[in-house]
């Protein structure tokens, strides 16, 4: 059953300050608990390229930067090159692992537009075994990581055409969407594809009276809005304000997807660190073929 994660990290190259030193230690840190097989880091350093490409000035390959700040445990497969100074996607694999290929492109020409005009990263996984007489099978399973476009209406045509995509072999997309988090088969049972909300199970420090569920936020010196769920960091100056879930996986009914725990073993010292330094938890999911 392999586990794959997706984070919006807005990932440094190097850490040459030290918010960018602790940032990339919590990556590392974070990573590490997860443990994942398929590990998606968004909005990376426009620094972190391609392996194959070769580097000049200041910047880095992926391989080589996943080995200084990630414990060298990892294979790079593809690097999604988006426009601007964060937007890399980078897609990794733990090493050694089987059946796991990568690579960047969009669905459909539908997700060629202003709307959609990221593209994607396309994992596939392999899965052998043997059918009821013993004979052997084999079975390729495509899931997608997505960035919808940083607005709501963006976000809307980025689930519509992911819902749209979602068939035969196109089992599951995964990411930020920029857009609430709703399950298409809860309103009707009959659909072929579902929404999988994430687990995030420290989300909120002690004493925290909000209720609604989110993995992301805005942050700000001053409280935004009165009476809205606002919190101040403790410690620090800084409000923060969540903003609902927006990364989760859409996919195929058929296929067995478990949400991890992205934020086990937190405690409040660690989860104010997360909001000082990042605005997207981490998500995580077990995906059985």
């Amino acid at each position: 059953m392999p586990r794959i994660m997706y984070w919006n990290c807005t990932a440094s190259g190097s850490p040459v300050t030290v918010f960018n030193h602790d940032k990339l230690e919590l990556i590392r840190n974070r990573v590490a608990a997860v443990n994942p097989d398929v590990l998606c880091l968004d909005e990376v350093s426009r620094l972190v390229v391609d392996s194959k490409t070769q580097t000049t000035g200041k910047q880095i390959s992926a391989q080589d930067w996943q080995r200084a700040y990630l414990n060298d445990q990892w294979d790079e497969l593809a690097v999604s090159v988006n426009p601007g100074v964060h937007l890399n996607g980078v897609v990794f694999c733990r090493r050694g692992a089987s059946g796991i290929a990568c690579n960047v492109g969009i669905p459909d020409i539908k997700f060629d537009s202003e709307n959609t005009k990221r593209d994607l990263l396309r994992v596939t996984l392999n899965s052998r075994g043997s059918d009821s007489y013993g004979n052997p099978t084999s079975k390729d399973v495509f899931i997608w990581f997505l960035h919808a476009n940083a607005s709501a209406s963006s976000g809307e045509i980025a689930v519509k055409l992911a819902l749209a995509a979602l068939g035969g072999n196109y089992a599951m997309f995964v990411g930020d969407f920029n857009f609430p988090f709703a399950d298409p088969s809860a309103a009707d049972a009959a659909a072929k594809v579902k929404g999988t909300a994430p687990l995030i199970g420290k989300m909120r420090l002690t004493g925290w009276t909000g209720k609604k569920a989110f993995t992301q936020w805005t942050s700000s010196d001053s409280r935004l809005k009165q009476g809205d769920d606002s919190e101040q960091i403790p410690g620090l100056s800084r409000w923060i304000t969540p903003n609902g879930t927006i990364d989760y996986a859409l996919h195929l009914k058929g296929l067995n997807v478990s949400p991890f725990d992205s934020m086990a073993g937190m405690n409040d010292a660690a989860l104010t660190t997360v909001f000082q330094n990042f605005d997207h938890f981490p998500i995580a999911y077990d995906v059985s073929l």
